[in-house]
Parts: structure tokens; sequence; C-alpha cells
């Protein structure tokens, strides 16, 4: 090709440019606004999962479909609410169902206070509520105070405190419970044992035989 016609060229490509004009940049089209959906609360973003997991797998028959269904939800199969506790009148060995244990509380004239709890179970067929303290006898040391902070509702149980002041940082105290559940009486005798204990340390407690587990009573603390 001849320079001549090289210019030929070029001269018929800067007069189609001036036909076209300037270029310009075609509006863009969006799609209307549309409201937003509303935030779903927790239940109902469930309710919406669970519904889309049963239509795709309806055609698993119902069975299968549950199964999936509860796979993929991550929900199983929890253990229920224990039943409320149940009167101890209506035990035939009332005072076997408490346990005894005990850790130390707060100071109190240069002492540390113990405190010995009874308590029941939270599930049948120990929890029972409705015991009630007579009385209590220390050697070795001082009551201070007793409580009842028994719970009656579902899981509840009966938990009994005894707080004691020890005449020394270093003893052992020897305590007598004298517990009523109705008609029904029972004296529980308890040693317990401690070395400068610190606010919150465990407490070693012994229980004596009393009778009320159905042996023979020993007359007192070992």
């Amino acid at each position: 090709m001849s320079a001549e016609d090289r210019n030929d060229d070029r001269n018929d490509d800067l007069n189609d440019d001036r036909k076209n004009g300037p270029k310009r940049l075609l509006p863009e089209l969006l799609p209307a606004p549309s409201p937003v959906a509303a935030a779903l609360s927790p239940t109902e973003r469930v309710a919406e999962r669970a519904r889309l997991f049963l239509q795709r797998f309806r055609g698993l028959g119902t069975a299968a479909g549950a199964a999936v269904l509860s796979l993929q939800c991550g929900y199983g199969v929890v253990d229920p609410l224990p039943p409320p506790p149940a009167q101890c009148s209506a035990s035939p060995n009332p005072f076997g169902a408490l346990t005894a244990s005990a850790q130390s509380g707060a100071r109190q004239g240069g002492l540390t206070t113990i405190v010995l709890e009874l308590r029941s179970a939270g599930y049948p067929p120990n929890n029972f509520v409705g015991y009630r303290i007579d009385a209590v006898r220390v050697t070795g040391g001082t009551l201070v105070a007793t409580d009842d902070r028994s719970q009656t509702g579902q899981g509840g149980f009966a938990d009994l405190l005894v707080t004691l002041l020890p005449e020394s940082a270093t003893a052992t105290m020897l305590v007598e419970v004298d517990l009523g559940c109705g008609a029904a009486v029972v004296t529980k005798h308890y040693r317990v044992m401690f070395t400068d204990l610190a606010p919150g340390s465990l407490v070693v407690v012994t229980e004596a035989g009393d009778g009320s587990d159905g042996g023979a009573p020993d007359g007192g603390a070992p």
C-alpha cells in the first residue's frame, strides 16, 4: 500500500469519528428499590429453616425426614427439668435423704466461721423438703446461726445451714443437730475437723450413725 493510500484511510477514519460525534456512557438501568425485609427473631429463623428442610426432604418419608431435620437443625433430646420436691413426711426414711458437707465462712473475732450444710438431692428419689432444725449443740465451738434455704420449685431441694464459730484456729468440733420432719424427729451427730482455715476452704465432716438409715445408733460422734 502506498503512502497516499494510507493517508486516505486515516482521513476516512477521522471523517467517521466526526459523524459519530462524542462517545457517551449509556444510562445504567437498576431495578426498582424494594423494602428491606424485617429481621427475623431467633424463633422465626428456626421455623423458617425447619420449613425449608421439610420441603427439601419431603420425599424421604416422615421418619427419615424428621431424623435428617433433627441433625441439620442441631437440636437433640435433653433431660427434662426434675419435678418439684416432695415433702419429707411422704418418705418412710426422711432423714436418710440428707447429706452433710461443710466449708469455711467469714472471719469473726479473729477466727474463721464454719458453715455446716445439710442438703437433699435435686432429683428423685431423694429430693425432699420440709425439714426443720429444732436445736443445735456444739462441743469445741459456738453456734452462730441457722438458716433454711430450701427451694420448693422444679429441681428444688432441702438446704439447711448451721454456722459455727470454733474455739481456736485448729480444732475439732462435735455437733449435734436435732432435726424434725412433721412428727418425726432425729438427732444427727457430726465431727467437724479443720486446721488454719482460709475463707472458702473445704472442711472435713464425718457423720456418726443415728439409726435414721436403718442401722443401730452409736450414741454420739466417733
